[in-house]
């Protein structure tokens, strides 16, 4: 299955470059799912025609919520906490919109049926890669002891809570599965494909969103600037294909729609890019000295840059927004030396670190040798 995620800053036409590319992808006989949750989206596409193979799947936090009230409520009374929360409040929550986005994409990956997603992502592409990765680590965080001693103890202990709150994980595993399959089916080879306004700011408001997106696993494919009108600048400002929207006089919809389709990708497939640098598994390098891990983050400027190890954890914070990359063992057990930035990739140096690493490995307290199994043990 072809993805594309069509994200940029609010106000530059993304949700209408979304449908114009699924119009697109349908319309080469792909079976094509748009996920969005901009209200205006069938209008666009035009309520009154025909789309075989296109399918739009609108997020309704509100649905989801509503029916995830019974199950949350069980869950919360297996842990004693008070189970009276409506679903109006949870659709409120912070978050609410990337999380019924996130479902919806996973419905479409465990279906099966569809050929090419395209992912209506507008300003909000950096939450929905982030959030999976923030429920998960807050799980970890609050329940895997407790829930361990819980499973482990409950058949001495008896009694229906102890079972009910043994079996209380299981809504969080449930819920991570879902956020996780549409992080994976995002990072696994999906392409960003980047709108911009002709205006300098709304450019440049777009090319920050490409290192932010490439630390967090998506790489640049296309650029699309909309509503062109020849004042744009040069496309090889972009390090990746750029395609014109030329400026309509009113809102492309309907008709105007479909014959801006093959103005703008004319016998292009609209999903066929490929993905530039992105970050997604850790490689450590072997050097001379200990290890090196490459971060690839093109279009950052060093000084929008910041590096912090925090525990096994390395945070890495590009324009304000961080990421946490999860260090492969043979780093757990090293210290950071340095780094460097260059050519569009952060290197991070690590050196052994003699109180990590057992004594049978560097008997002599040097650096531990490049054996077999630290070498597989850098790659994840």
């Amino acid at each position: 299955m072809k993805v594309a995620l069509v994200a940029g800053p609010g106000g530059s036409g993304v949700t209408t470059v979304a449908a114009l590319t699924a119009v697109a992808a349908a319309g080469r006989g792909s079976r094509t799912v748009l996920v969005s949750s901009d209200p205006s989206t069938m209008q666009i596409l035009g309520a009154d025609r025909d789309r075989p193979g296109l399918t739009v799947v609108r997020p309704d936090p509100a649905a989801d919520a509503a029916a995830g009230r019974p199950a949350l409520s069980g869950y919360l009374r297996a842990l004693g906490l008070d189970d009276d929360v409506e679903a109006a409040d949870l659709a409120d929550l912070p978050g609410a919109g990337e999380l019924s986005t996130l479902y919806a994409i996973a419905t479409v990956a465990a279906g099966g049926d569809c050929d090419a997603l395209v992912v209506d992502a507008g300003a909000r592409a950096v939450d929905l890669l982030a959030v999976p990765e923030t429920v998960g680590r807050l799980a970890d965080l609050v329940l895997p002891a407790p829930m361990r001693i819980l499973r482990q103890f409950g058949g001495l202990l008896g009694g229906r809570r102890t079972a009910n709150a043994a079996a209380a994980p299981d809504l969080v595993g449930a819920v991570l599965d879902r956020l996780l399959l549409a992080r994976m089916l995002l990072t696994s080879g999906a392409a960003l494909h980047l709108v911009c306004g002709p205006q300098r700011l709304r450019r440049d408001v777009a090319a920050a969103m490409v290192p932010v997106l490439a630390v967090h696993g998506i790489g640049l494919g296309r650029v699309l600037c909309n509503r062109a009108d020849g004042t744009e600048g040069p496309p090889a400002v972009w390090p990746a294909e750029t395609l014109a929207i030329p400026a309509q006089p009113d809102e492309p919809t309907g008709a105007a729609l479909d014959a801006l389709v093959h103005i703008v990708f004319g016998d292009r497939d609209p999903l066929s890019v490929t993905p530039g640098p992105a970050f997604r598994d850790p490689l450590v390098i072997r050097t001379d000295g200990g290890f090196r891990m490459d971060i690839p983050i093109p279009l950052a400027e060093r000084k929008s840059l910041d590096l912090v190890r925090s525990g096994s954890d390395l945070l890495v914070t590009v324009l304000g927004r961080t990421r946490r990359i999860e260090l492969p063992s043979v780093l757990r057990r090293c210290r950071v030396a340095g780094a460097g930035f260059s050519d569009g990739a952060l290197s991070v140096s690590f050196v052994a670190d003699p109180a990590q690493w057992p004594r049978a490995l560097h008997p002599d307290g040097d650096t531990p040798p490049a054996t077999a199994s630290a070498a597989a043990d850098a790659r994840t």
